[in-house]
């Protein structure tokens, strides 16, 4: 059904579900999808139905392995700053209790953990 709506309505769905252009490896199958809808009945067969479905999926399958990538990759750069910016603002608070008078917390236990590892 994909195919059959870009054959009918060319460039309209291209940017929204493939970034761009067609990828060259569809084309062949929206060029039997138009032939079939101008009447040549054996344009479009179950086979290649068949066919168009796998390079769909791998395109999509690619496509979702690159977004998640993409994905994780900026998560674990917003960790590393973010975590990085919470030991600095724990360093900093501790040495400003220190310094109003607290005791050193590198040997308290609290609740059967010990805070300072």
């Amino acid at each position: 059904r994909i195919l059959s709506e870009m054959a009918s309505k060319p460039g309209q769905f291209e940017k929204h579900l493939f970034e761009g252009p067609v990828p060259a490896e569809l084309k062949p199958y929206m060029d039997r999808i138009r032939a079939f809808n101008r009447g040549a009945d054996d344009a479009w067969t179950q086979e290649t139905e068949r066919e168009a479905r796998q390079v769909l999926r791998r395109y999509y399958e690619g496509r979702t392995d690159r977004i998640n990538a993409r994905r994780e990759q900026l998560y674990d750069n917003y960790m590393q700053f973010h975590e990085v910016d919470a030991w600095y603002v724990g360093e900093r608070a501790r040495l400003a209790a220190r310094s109003a008078g607290a005791p050193d917390s590198s040997d308290q236990i609290i609740d059967g953990i010990n805070w300072a590892l």
